[in-house]
């Protein structure tokens, strides 16, 4: 079986025909083999190139974007203090105006519903030494509880 086998081994005949000898073809094909390997070597290390400038890019419009609508909410807080701050003024003055031709100074803006008892009550609370003496100090803030607001 295993002559047969050799025999048709040595029968056979080689699927290409050289032209000339492999080393001629060799010395002609590794320079083309070559400079394809470089070439595509410099075509992935521009399109990783490319995809990291896009990464970037894309993280870079989204901090631009966050920052826009943080800077546009500030100048929208800062804008609307203004507003309300100009309004406080206008209203003061109407009311000193109000009172200064006779009127009745327009309605109480205090705080507290006993407006006449606010200085006793002041005074008793210094008495019953409830009130500090001193004012708080702004190193100490920090402990005093946070006012938590919404954002709008």
């Amino acid at each position: 079986m295993e002559n047969s086998r050799s025999r048709r081994q040595r029968k056979r005949l080689p699927d290409v025909i050289f032209d000339q000898p492999p080393e001629t073809i060799l010395n002609a094909m590794l320079p083309l083999y070559l400079n394809s390997q470089i070439l595509s070597l410099l075509y992935d290390a521009q399109a990783s190139e490319l995809s990291s400038r896009m990464t970037a890019m894309k993280a870079a419009t989204d901090n631009a974007d966050e920052l826009a609508k943080k800077l546009t909410t500030l100048y929208n807080k800062k804008r609307q203090a203004a507003i309300t701050q100009e309004i406080c003024e206008i209203s003061a003055g109407a009311l000193c105006l109000e009172d200064a031709e006779g009127g009745e100074g327009g309605p109480q803006l205090g705080i507290f519903d006993n407006e006449e008892n606010v200085g006793t009550d002041f005074l008793k609370e210094l008495e019953d030494e409830s009130v500090p003496e001193d004012p708080i100090a702004p190193e100490d803030m920090a402990a005093l509880p946070k006012i938590v607001m919404d954002e709008a």
